[in-house]
């Protein structure tokens, strides 16, 4: 039987996995992204790395915003790619008319450009400084942190043109079926969304099959999804079970599971007002 010991080293090093660690597969889509399997922390630790470069130079940037999807141009298609999959589900549903599916390809490769139009903003504010600083460090990273998260959540979200667009152009009768669908799409991602991470803390805890069900089923009826997917699910979602009544969760956890995992609870209650300046909570809440 794996000791306690060992199962909070495990926790601890998956709570504390960089943004900034290479590789890893996500797609771009709000509704059809693949999860990544580690969870993002706000405290990544770029700031070393960019002190110890010599200068900001766009292709250091390029790598920091880009290299977890592939590189810039690998995105850029990966992006498109999305956004061709997205049109052709809206015309299975709401039965696009030609002029109007040339609106949405527009409207969404203005979406695309203006992301890049912003990563080439950042490195011509920051082209050619000195790294030696730390002060620079603080500030690229502050600037560019909010560029990868947008990117990880997907591009086409409620407030991009593209979905401005959708909703500007479609017909009364398209307009209800575009809806049902964005309900059964938010419906089937927070689903999978729980599920995964169930199995995430379950690497840690130990949960029993009977376990892991009895959890998926307390968090799908008591948590909201999120105001966005992406790779901050893990962070969101754990801050959540804080919110769920403690009696609930030791009902299904036995006394050594709860113990190591209610000590997690104040590094995510902590972490409210970063869930709440990323967008990923309302600030009501």
């Amino acid at each position: 039987m794996i000791s306690i010991e060992h199962r909070i080293k495990m926790l601890l090093w998956m709570l504390t996995v960089s943004v900034i660690a290479a590789g890893g597969a996500t797609a771009f889509g709000q509704d059809e992204e693949i999860i990544d399997d580690r969870p993002i922390a706000p405290e990544a630790n770029i700031n070393a790395r960019l002190v110890r470069a010599v200068q900001f130079t766009p292709e250091q940037v390029d790598q920091w915003v880009f290299n977890r999807w592939g590189g810039s141009a690998a995105t850029r298609d990966r992006l498109e790619a999305d956004l061709a999959l997205r049109i052709d589900d809206l015309d299975r549903a709401c039965a696009v008319t030609p002029v109007q599916m040339k609106k949405l390809k527009l409207a969404g490769m203005g979406d695309i450009k203006r992301y890049y139009d912003r990563v080439d903003q950042l490195k011509q504010k920051y082209a050619g400084e000195s790294a030696s600083a730390r002060a620079n460090a603080n500030n690229i990273w502050q600037e560019m942190q909010p560029l990868q998260i947008e990117l990880s959540a997907g591009l086409f979200g409620a407030d991009s043109i593209f979905v401005k667009t959708i909703k500007s152009t479609l017909d009364a009768g398209q307009a209800r079926q575009y809806q049902e669908l964005l309900q059964e799409r938010t419906a089937e991602r927070g689903s999978a969304t729980i599920e995964w991470f169930v199995v995430h803390i379950d690497k840690a805890l130990g949960l029993s099959e009977l376990q892991r069900r009895r959890l998926v089923e307390l968090l799908a009826k008591e948590t909201p999804p999120p105001q966005r997917f992406g790779q901050a699910d893990f962070w969101y979602l754990m801050y959540q079970m804080t919110r769920v009544p403690e009696a609930k969760i030791k009902a299904i956890l036995d006394e050594p599971q709860w113990r190591l995992l209610s000590r997690q609870f104040v590094q995510a209650r902590g972490m409210e007002p970063w869930l709440k300046s990323n967008g990923l909570i309302a600030r009501r809440n």
